[in-house]
């Protein structure tokens, strides 16, 4: 239920790990293995990042994005509610 609340589709591409397609707006949310169509942001980094960003997704987002690390296309906004995803966890 919390997962809908936050909304969106996600295309996640972990360099060296695939890409991933996150929704979390159907019925019941999903992860599928590949690429989504027309997600509303798409994010880009490599694995032993999005593991730091899992691990602590309310400090390490940011300071990834200002590094350069992790990248944004598409809605940047809809981009920052997936931290609230990962502290679901």
């Amino acid at each position: 239920a919390e997962a809908k609340k936050i909304g969106g589709v996600y295309q996640m591409n972990l360099a060296a790990a695939g890409s991933w397609g996150i929704d979390l707006e159907g019925d019941t949310p999903s992860v599928t293995e590949g690429t989504v169509a027309n997600p509303g942001a798409t994010i880009e980094l490599a694995e032993p990042d999005f593991q730091t960003l899992y691990a602590n997704p309310q400090s390490e987002g940011m300071k990834l994005f200002f590094a350069g690390k992790l990248k944004v296309k598409g809605n940047q906004m809809l981009a920052m509610n997936l931290q609230k995803l990962f502290a679901l966890k």
